[in-house]
């Protein structure tokens, strides 16, 4: 599920499926939308770089002592599945970036 959420954000966010919300400006020309754009890009960057420092950091915590949950049979690892967080997001970023 972790996968299926987190992956697909750069591509979602490179086809411009991201909800939007004109309720304000759907009456403007791309010229001046493009401040708007550039702020958003801005704030959605300082957003994502946070998250994705914070969720690094868990995901290394997290692998140097091996988190697993506890199954009825045995012990799953779930470490493997706190890197996708910083992976997808870093990728969406690179999406905004470029």
């Amino acid at each position: 599920m972790v996968a299926l959420v987190f992956l697909p954000l750069a591509y979602v966010t490179m086809t411009s499926g991201h909800l939007f919300v004109e309720l304000f400006i759907q009456k403007l020309s791309p010229k001046g939308l493009r401040p708007f754009n550039i702020v958003n890009g801005i704030l959605t960057l300082s957003y994502l770089v946070f998250i994705i420092v914070f969720t690094a950091i868990e995901a290394v915590r997290c692998t140097e002592e091996g988190e697993a949950w506890e199954t009825a049979a045995d012990l799953m690892a779930v470490w493997p599945s706190r890197w996708l967080l910083p992976i997808g997001l870093a990728a969406m970023a690179t999406i905004i970036l470029i």
